[in-house]
């Protein structure tokens, strides 16, 4: 739950925070000498977390190959991650989403996650199995959302309202199993996983951001190139798949024209 804040904590001061944490998980095979049964290329990660805030921070671990996925760690060298994560439910739903959803719950962490891993859905567990306890006070506020007019749409408390009509049940939280997909890093390349994560971020940034003329600002005179691939002026990123928003990046990043952009 902390590791966010911990990490933001040790960026600020240059503290060890979160390898103190990390640096507490043993290696049980090796402890019980060579003649054990070793486990070593597997690690199962059990946790729950009712936002989303753990969530991002494994996707800022994997595209930075740092803290989660450190490969020069002793504890995490050459392992197979696997997370078993009790997730609230409205956490769930911005991982899960799809364009039709709109802009409120389809953002940048739902296109990452659904492409830089596998997960698939365990089961429900009651929400009270875990402390603290949700207060009742911010489940009713959450589930009693004022709509939302048009006029409202640039309003900081308007944003906040739209958050909470995202749907969410307080009494149950979403057990998932997820680990990274390895074919899509591949396509990508571990050393360009950064630059996949900032090309997502940059342009999900509004649901309204337009692929042509976006992708124009880094590579002038790419349109025609987009255009043959079936896009248009109007197509907008907040309207595409993740797949879709792959198979544009790996264009993007094929042409001659890009490491010498911007």
């Amino acid at each position: 739950l902390t590791f966010p804040r911990l990490h933001h904590l040790d960026k600020l001061d240059g503290g060890c925070r979160v390898y103190t944490v990390l640096g507490s998980v043993k290696d049980k095979s090796k402890e019980d000498g060579p003649a054990s049964t070793s486990v070593s290329d597997k690690l199962y990660v059990f946790g729950a977390t009712p936002e989303i805030d753990f969530i991002n921070f494994t996707i800022k671990s994997l595209v930075t190959q740092k803290i989660l996925f450190e490969e020069d760690s002793n504890v995490w060298q050459n392992r197979n991650i696997t997370y078993f994560l009790a997730l609230g439910t409205r956490a769930y739903t911005i991982i899960n989403a799809t364009s039709e959803l709109g802009f409120t719950v389809y953002r940048a962490s739902s296109i990452l996650f659904q492409l830089l891993f596998n997960y698939v859905v365990l089961g429900h567990v009651p929400r009270r199995a875990f402390v603290p306890w949700e207060s009742m006070t911010k489940a009713r506020r959450s589930q009693s959302a004022g709509e939302i007019t048009g006029a409202d749409v640039g309003d900081a408390k308007a944003r906040k309202k739209r958050v909470a009509t995202i749907p969410h049940d307080p009494e149950s939280m979403c057990v998932i199993k997820f680990s990274p997909n390895q074919q899509t890093i591949d396509k990508i390349g571990k050393n360009s996983l950064f630059t996949f994560w900032y090309f997502v971020r940059h342009h999900l940034f509004a649901r309204s951001n337009s692929v042509i003329p976006e992708l124009e600002q880094w590579i002038p005179g790419c349109g025609p190139k987009l255009i043959r691939k079936g896009y248009t002026i109007y197509t907008q990123f907040g309207s595409l798949t993740p797949q879709q928003i792959l198979d544009i990046y790996l264009d993007f990043s094929s042409w001659p024209e890009f490491k010498s952009s911007s």
